[in-house]
């Protein structure tokens, strides 16, 4: 038969862990992304090409576990690439469309720690932090940045694991044991073995960190003074 060949969709998966619940606000983005990416028809219009979606969920109190489980899984299903979207993070509808258009193996959003010390959690090379400023733009390399809004593909999970672990190392200045996080971990092991990590500046510059904050008298007289 002559004609139109069909058209070849990749597939990626849009993957979160979670306990019982989830953020609102978190919910109301999801649903606007996905809106936005059907109505698109998944059209990336930098790339000339398509891509369809679908949805991975682990439930679990173990980040670390929940996020191995999920690249698993990921990977024995076919999808090319996985869109890792934190229950506690705000976004734009074209966050997906933001990060695809780069045609990059590893790249993400930089954002805000949700508890003080507030910072931002991408590193740079040099392993500073990265700023963020309102009106950024482009990429930049980074060491590692935080899985709250990250797309990853396939390719770069190594075939003997574990991608996702926790680790400890003895900080000599401070004197006393720091923690690893799972994330962290997941980036070095990636530059070891060739794949480079970026973070789309505009994205993060769109990107919200939904945090809990207890309010007492003590916190409010500080806002004050800096207030005056």
């Amino acid at each position: 038969m002559h004609g139109t060949p069909p058209i070849e969709f990749d597939r990626i998966a849009i993957v979160f862990c979670s306990h019982d619940r989830v953020h609102a606000g978190w919910a109301y983005d999801m649903v606007h992304l996905t809106a936005h990416f059907v109505a698109t028809g998944g059209l990336v219009p930098e790339l000339g090409k398509r891509f369809n979606v679908g949805f991975n969920w682990c439930q679990t109190s173990l980040l670390a576990e929940g996020r191995q489980r999920l690249a698993e899984d990921c990977k024995a299903k076919g999808a090319k690439k996985i869109l890792w979207v934190d229950t506690d993070m705000r976004f734009p509808r074209q966050a997906l469309h933001m990060l695809l258009r780069h045609d990059l193996p590893i790249v993400g959003a930089n954002y805000v720690s949700r508890r003080p010390p507030f910072r931002f959690t991408a590193a740079t090379l040099n392993e500073e932090y990265l700023d963020t400023k309102p009106n950024d733009k482009g990429l930049v390399e980074v060491a590692h940045m935080g899985f709250g809004c990250v797309l990853t593909d396939i390719s770069v999970y190594w075939d003997e694991g574990p991608w996702f672990a926790f680790d400890w190392y003895f900080a000599k200045e401070e004197q006393k044991w720091k923690q690893v996080g799972e994330d962290v971990f997941f980036f070095r092991e990636a530059r070891i073995r060739g794949h480079k990590a970026y973070v789309d500046q505009e994205l993060s510059a769109a990107i919200g960190h939904v945090g809990e904050f207890t309010f007492t008298p003590e916190e409010m007289a500080q806002v004050e003074a800096v207030e005056v």
